[in-house]
């Protein structure tokens, strides 16, 4: 009988002994099939796949130089100096000029410069014949943009626009009489008034409605005047710009 059964002594101490490595050997495979098998643990990667190089890059596209050229046309109403003439038409070409905008823009970033040239086909009164008459005028105005960068590009907002600056016109008139023939052009010295709003239309384009008030100094005499009612459509180059 004695050979049958081990002594309980035996049993107490060599047992747990035996069940304490099997469980650290399992641990052990369990540590190497975790280390070896298991994807690695990462941090909160929200940003990771941010490709900064085309973020910045596309935060600087359309950030120089910007130039936009637009075709206008409308109807002018003289007020001053020309008694008697019939308001008419007016059509004429402007170029803007919008300098670098950085990427954190202050006030003056909305400034844009504006050079216009404009053709005016006076209707001389009846009670001067023969005689033809065609105002030419150019400005270079300071255009104040009433608009935030952030948001939306530039070239899709709607933005309300002064713009106010020197100018200059010409008066050319012709005589064809048929016993005289004979024209001369006189410069006058003045300025330039305007407002309006830009409206985004497809792509880059833009219509322009404006009022244009432009004064001239006729030599040693007194001041002209006309007002214009004009439609403008420009191509406004895109430009991504966020404050």
């Amino acid at each position: 009988m004695k050979e049958l059964h081990r002594p309980q002594d035996s049993v107490s101490t060599v047992l747990p002994f035996a069940r304490g490595r099997t469980a650290l050997v399992l641990l052990g495979l369990l540590g190497v099939t975790l280390a070896f098998f298991s994807p690695p643990a990462r941090a909160d990667d929200g940003f990771d796949d941010v490709d900064y190089s085309k973020v910045l890059a596309e935060r600087d596209k359309g950030v120089g130089w910007n130039m936009a050229f637009g075709l206008t046309g409308g109807y002018t109403d003289v007020l001053t100096g020309y008694k008697d003439y019939t308001n008419l038409g007016n059509i004429g070409v402007d170029t803007y000029f919008r300098p670098p905008v950085p990427q954190f823009p202050k006030w003056y970033n909305r400034l844009v410069f504006r050079f216009s040239a404009d053709y005016f086909p006076l209707q001389v009164p009846e009670t001067i014949p023969y005689t033809k008459e065609d105002l030419f005028t150019l400005s270079a105005t300071i255009v104040i943009r009433a608009m935030k960068f952030s948001g939306a590009p530039e070239h899709t907002l709607w933005i309300p626009f002064i713009a106010v600056g020197p100018a200059v016109g010409w008066d050319r008139i012709t005589v064809n009489h048929p016993a005289v023939q004979a024209s001369g052009s006189f410069l006058h010295l003045g300025y330039s008034a305007s407002g309006g709003i830009m409206l985004p239309t497809l792509g880059g384009f833009r219509l322009i409605p404006e009022v244009r008030y432009q004064s001239m100094k006729e030599p040693d005499q007194y001041w002209t005047s006309h007002i214009s009612y004009m439609m403008a459509i420009t191509y406004w180059p895109p430009a991504n710009v966020e404050e």
